[in-house]
């Protein structure tokens, strides 16, 4: 085999720009690697990928830039799926407010026009005459809601949660009567929990309470 050199041997001459190009480029840095992580030729294919695909030349598709828009990827979605579940979390929230299983929100969605055809304390006497502590309880966490809004201490609207309303609220036993309140009202009618003589006493003593406090 002939190993010998050439007389002349032809110059190359690179461009700087592309030693830039290749110094930049992580698929090209060898020093102190003991071997290229899975991430890396992943990296490293997707980019090699785009390059004969689409045709796009190195210095727009390097390996650094490829993982920066993984990463914008990966961040959007994170954010996408944090909305969502924000999205999620306030329909639950609102839900709670006047939602259940047999009634929609729709049906009792205008607090004022349901007070107008019958007052709520006139349904909540009817559902104890009943038994049904429950849908008494119902009755006394919108009775509460609603005095609350003509007495000037919240604001009501349809997409408001209890948390929105408990903010609102610049007095601070109120704020804590209203949020006790709210408590066993979700957990009583959209948890579905059973009602004791004894919970029930306690929340109709808040809810008496509280709108004697009322100015």
């Amino acid at each position: 085999m002939n190993t010998a050199l050439p007389d002349t041997l032809a110059k190359r001459k690179v461009r700087l720009g592309e030693l830039s190009e290749y110094r930049n480029d992580r698929a090209f840095q060898y020093e102190g690697k003991e071997g290229v992580s899975a991430w890396d030729r992943f990296i490293h294919s997707l980019s090699e990928w785009l390059r004969q695909t689409l045709g796009i030349p190195d210095h727009l598709i390097s390996t650094e830039t490829v993982e920066w828009i993984i990463r914008g990827i990966a961040i959007l979605i994170v954010l996408v799926i944090a909305f969502k579940l924000y999205q999620l979390y306030r329909k639950k929230q609102k839900d709670t407010l006047l939602g259940s299983t047999d009634e929609s929100w729709e049906k009792f969605g205008e607090l004022f026009a349901v007070q107008q055809e019958e007052p709520y304390e006139k349904r909540l006497r009817k559902a104890l005459s009943e038994g049904d502590q429950r849908g008494a309880i119902r009755f006394y966490y919108l009775w509460v809601l609603y005095e609350l809004s003509v007495r000037g201490q919240i604001t009501w609207h349809l997409d408001k949660t209890n948390t929105d309303y408990i903010q609102e609220i610049k007095n601070q036993d109120i704020r804590q009567l209203f949020a006790d309140i709210s408590y066993w009202y979700a957990y009583v009618w959209y948890g579905e929990y059973p009602v004791t003589d004894e919970l029930f006493g306690r929340v109709e003593t808040q809810c008496v309470t509280l709108m004697k406090q009322l100015p």
